[in-house]
């Protein structure tokens, strides 16, 4: 039952140590067996182990620390703004049973129901939902750097990290207390779920990504596109398809956004439709603006 493995150790010598493995097939080391042989001793290893994974991940987690000390410094107590003082009194609505705040049927409940959670708990929830959007900025530049590592290599991760984290519309949303910091983080763990072939939890958490903004329907078509496409090369049958996997990890948060819809609106749609009509105003400025950028670049390039 016992194997000897090598690591690295040192830059230089190689250790041996034993390996175990345990009924439920999972491996374990034997410490006591090692340390009597005098290789070297649990507390060794792992320091070895601490400071290999530091040097070898120096560079993102220098992002990560200046992107958090940089939002630290930056930040200055506001108050909130209108849309971030929208959802709290959406979040207050909920957990007085109306006797408190408002409802705006086109916002997405999940970021009202957490931001509702903190002030039920009398937390105060402009100072516990800005620092929920500081650890989600810091998730999405690490996700960044898994999914370019994983995809096109530990080079490409590290630059996109790299450029996330100082891009200055990511400073921007970073310190704000609205949707699209935690929307987006949610909206890539999916993705890197897919990656890690956990569909069932990719769907449940693109689910939530939606529920948290509704526009991240265009991220998750996508990734259930994917999905799909994975479906049809595997030869998989059953629950264990991917399809299968991710579309009953999406079944929960359906039911539960239905459930919310029909009950404090009475209309599993009136979200949607109030959504597509507000902010169907909204985008002609940008899309002009874009128009006008686009004319200029024509017109300075000779044609293009």
């Amino acid at each position: 039952e016992n194997s000897i493995v090598s690591f690295w150790r040192d830059f230089s010598d190689f250790i041996r140590v034993s390996k175990c493995i345990e009924d439920d097939g999972s491996e374990t080391y034997d410490w006591d067996l090692v340390s009597s042989c005098g290789i070297v001793t649990k507390a060794d290893f792992e320091n070895d182990f601490e400071k290999e994974f530091v040097e070898e991940n120096a560079l993102i987690l220098a992002a990560i620390l200046f992107c958090l000390f940089t939002r630290l410094f930056l930040y200055r107590p506001a108050p909130p703004g209108w849309d971030e003082s929208t959802y709290i009194q959406i979040g207050k609505y909920l957990f007085s049973a109306g006797k408190i705040g408002f409802l705006e049927p086109f916002r997405p409940l999940l970021w009202p129901v957490f931001l509702g959670s903190l002030w039920k708990m009398n937390l105060d929830p402009v100072t516990f939902g800005r620092a929920l959007t500081l650890l989600c900025s810091l998730g999405n530049i690490i996700l960044v750097y898994l999914i370019g590592n994983r995809v096109y290599g530990r080079g490409t991760g590290i630059l996109a990290a790299l450029l996330l984290g100082m891009s200055p519309s990511f400073f921007f949303w970073g310190n704000s207390m609205l949707t699209e910091i935690p929307a987006s983080f949610l909206g890539l763990l999916s993705f890197y779920l897919v990656l890690k072939e956990r569909y069932f939890f990719s769907g449940l958490v693109g689910m939530l990504a939606f529920a948290m903004k509704f526009v991240h329907l265009f991220t998750f078509i996508p990734i259930a596109g994917v999905v799909f496409f994975r479906s049809l090369s595997q030869r998989s049958s059953g629950l264990k398809t991917p399809l299968v996997s991710y579309v009953l990890g999406c079944i929960p948060m359906v039911i539960a956004l239905a459930g919310a819809h029909f009950v404090l609106y009475g209309d599993l749609l009136l979200p949607f439709t109030d959504a597509r009509l507000v902010y169907g105003q909204v985008p002609f400025g940008w899309i002009e603006g874009i128009q006008c950028a686009l004319m200029a670049l024509w017109k300075t390039e000779g044609g293009l």
